[in-house]
Protein backbone atom coordinates (compact mmCIF):
# COMPACT_ATOMS: atom_id res chain seq x y z
CA UNK A 1 0.00 0.00 0.00
CA UNK A 2 1.41 3.43 -0.87
CA UNK A 3 2.71 5.25 2.20
CA UNK A 4 0.84 8.41 1.19
CA UNK A 5 -2.47 6.73 0.26
CA UNK A 6 -5.32 8.87 1.56
CA UNK A 7 -9.09 9.11 1.36
CA UNK A 8 -11.36 11.84 2.64
CA UNK A 9 -15.02 12.74 2.54
CA UNK A 10 -15.94 15.32 -0.09
CA UNK A 11 -19.33 16.66 0.81
CA UNK A 12 -22.29 16.01 3.03
CA UNK A 13 -23.42 12.44 3.66
CA UNK A 14 -26.97 11.68 2.58
CA UNK A 15 -28.95 9.13 4.61
CA UNK A 16 -32.34 7.56 3.99
CA UNK A 17 -33.60 4.50 5.84
CA UNK A 18 -30.84 1.87 5.91
CA UNK A 19 -28.71 3.62 3.24
CA UNK A 20 -25.99 6.25 3.41
CA UNK A 21 -24.41 7.83 0.32
CA UNK A 22 -21.10 9.63 0.42
CA UNK A 23 -18.73 11.25 -2.07
CA UNK A 24 -15.00 10.82 -1.47
CA UNK A 25 -11.62 11.81 -2.89
CA UNK A 26 -8.35 9.94 -2.61
CA UNK A 27 -4.96 9.39 -4.05
CA UNK A 28 -1.33 8.63 -3.46
CA UNK A 29 1.92 7.60 -5.12
CA UNK A 30 2.19 4.22 -6.83
CA UNK A 31 5.09 2.61 -4.94
CA UNK A 32 4.00 -1.04 -4.71
CA UNK A 33 3.36 -4.02 -6.96
CA UNK A 34 2.41 -3.74 -10.60
CA UNK A 35 -1.17 -2.86 -11.45
CA UNK A 36 -2.34 -5.59 -13.78
CA UNK A 37 -6.09 -5.63 -13.22
CA UNK A 38 -6.99 -2.84 -15.65
CA UNK A 39 -8.57 -3.92 -18.93
CA UNK A 40 -6.40 -1.32 -20.68
CA UNK A 41 -3.12 -2.93 -19.61
CA UNK A 42 -0.75 -2.77 -16.68
CA UNK A 43 1.97 -0.58 -15.20
CA UNK A 44 5.24 -1.73 -13.76
CA UNK A 45 5.88 -2.03 -10.05
CA UNK A 46 6.75 1.12 -8.11
CA UNK A 47 6.21 3.49 -11.04
CA UNK A 48 6.37 6.52 -8.70
CA UNK A 49 3.38 8.08 -10.47
CA UNK A 50 0.97 10.13 -8.40
CA UNK A 51 -2.78 9.86 -8.81
CA UNK A 52 -5.81 11.67 -7.46
CA UNK A 53 -9.31 10.33 -8.03
CA UNK A 54 -12.82 10.51 -6.62
CA UNK A 55 -15.83 8.29 -6.18
CA UNK A 56 -19.23 7.75 -4.65
CA UNK A 57 -20.13 4.96 -2.23
CA UNK A 58 -23.56 3.71 -1.18
CA UNK A 59 -23.60 1.88 2.14
CA UNK A 60 -26.39 -0.39 3.35
CA UNK A 61 -26.52 -0.60 7.12
CA UNK A 62 -27.70 -3.40 9.38
CA UNK A 63 -27.86 -2.82 13.13
CA UNK A 64 -25.72 0.30 12.79
CA UNK A 65 -22.93 -1.44 10.86
CA UNK A 66 -22.01 -1.46 7.18
CA UNK A 67 -23.42 -4.66 5.66
CA UNK A 68 -22.81 -3.81 2.00
CA UNK A 69 -20.98 -1.19 -0.02
CA UNK A 70 -21.57 -0.35 -3.66
CA UNK A 71 -19.31 2.19 -5.25
CA UNK A 72 -18.17 3.90 -8.37
CA UNK A 73 -14.71 5.42 -8.66
CA UNK A 74 -13.18 7.61 -11.32
CA UNK A 75 -10.94 4.90 -12.77
CA UNK A 76 -10.49 6.89 -16.00
CA UNK A 77 -8.64 9.64 -14.13
CA UNK A 78 -6.42 7.09 -12.40
CA UNK A 79 -5.60 5.34 -15.69
CA UNK A 80 -4.72 8.66 -17.35
CA UNK A 81 -2.47 9.66 -14.46
CA UNK A 82 -0.53 6.40 -14.33
CA UNK A 83 -0.10 6.34 -18.11
CA UNK A 84 -2.30 3.38 -19.02
CA UNK A 85 -4.27 5.51 -21.46
CA UNK A 86 -3.63 8.87 -23.06
CA UNK A 87 -5.87 11.74 -24.06
CA UNK A 88 -6.60 11.65 -27.77
CA UNK A 89 -5.15 14.37 -29.93
CA UNK A 90 -7.80 17.01 -30.62
CA UNK A 91 -9.30 16.93 -34.11
CA UNK A 92 -9.32 20.66 -34.70
CA UNK A 93 -9.54 22.09 -38.18
CA UNK A 94 -8.68 25.74 -38.71
CA UNK A 95 -11.70 28.02 -39.07
CA UNK A 96 -12.27 30.00 -42.24
CA UNK A 97 -10.94 33.57 -41.99
CA UNK A 98 -13.60 35.85 -40.49
CA UNK A 99 -15.72 32.94 -39.17
CA UNK A 100 -16.50 32.60 -35.47
CA UNK A 101 -18.01 29.11 -35.85
CA UNK A 102 -16.11 25.86 -36.46
CA UNK A 103 -16.07 24.64 -40.06
CA UNK A 104 -19.27 22.83 -41.06
CA UNK A 105 -21.51 24.65 -38.56
CA UNK A 106 -24.53 26.54 -39.84
CA UNK A 107 -24.90 30.13 -38.63
CA UNK A 108 -28.69 29.81 -38.27
CA UNK A 109 -29.30 26.50 -36.54
CA UNK A 110 -26.15 26.04 -34.47
CA UNK A 111 -25.93 22.44 -35.71
CA UNK A 112 -23.46 20.98 -38.19
CA UNK A 113 -24.72 21.25 -41.76
CA UNK A 114 -24.97 17.46 -42.12
CA UNK A 115 -27.42 17.19 -39.18
CA UNK A 116 -30.26 19.28 -40.68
Amino acid sequence: MPPDLNFRGAGTLIAEGDYVVGRWEGGGTHTDAAFSDFRMGSISAASGRKMQFAGTSVFRLEQGRIAEELGQEDALSAMLQVGLIHNPEPDVRPAKPGSSLPPGWNNLSGFPNDVR
